[in-house]
């Protein structure tokens, strides 16, 4: 164990004396350590993921901004108004992930949410970031839920979405 770092080696635990009872002990030790290694291996793999888009995101409005002067004042406008609502993300998924990190994670509380707002929200950052027409059709509905969880939900199906069907110009989100 301490040469390979494995934590899936058995451990011996026959008997029922105190050297087999030490030995189930530590291999349930083992094993809950094990488990705690993989979540956060998996922990790490997706704030990765969740980190990277809005960071690609940020490096091409930066690039953008080299020539500001050249844009149109809408552009401009664009530009600021797409850094400010990157960084905002990326300041939420790193407190997010500070919080799963030092299992201080305090729950989001339930709320009503505009289903159709927080499609229009998600739409705005995707048509920039995917540079395609994505329009919203909603009905007005609204369901009691935790607003960053679906934002952050929807926002993966859309940017699923985008990703692997790149042939598509038009997503409708409802």
């Amino acid at each position: 164990m301490s040469v390979t770092g494995h934590l899936d080696l058995p451990v011996p635990s026959a008997g029922r004396d105190e050297v087999g009872q030490l030995g189930a002990a530590f291999d349930t030790m083992l094993n809950r350590l094990a488990r705690a290694r993989e979540d956060q291996r998996r922990l790490a793999q997706e704030a990765g993921h969740e980190l990277r888009t809005p960071l690609t995101s940020l490096r091409t409005n930066i690039a953008l901004l080299h020539r500001f002067e050249e844009l149109p004042p809408h552009a401009r406008t664009q530009v600021l108004e797409d850094l400010t609502s990157e960084s905002r993300e990326l300041i939420q998924l790193v407190n997010e992930l500070v919080q799963l990190s030092t299992d201080s994670r305090q729950s989001e509380g339930r709320e009503p949410v505009a289903l159709g707002e927080l499609a229009e929200r998600v739409a705005r950052r995707f048509r920039v970031r995917a540079a395609r027409e994505i329009s919203v059709r909603a009905d007005g509905s609204s369901v009691s839920g935790q607003p960053q969880a679906l934002e952050r939900a929807l926002a993966n199906l859309v940017e699923n979405a985008t990703k692997f069907d790149p042939g598509a110009t038009r997503w409708t989100s409802v």
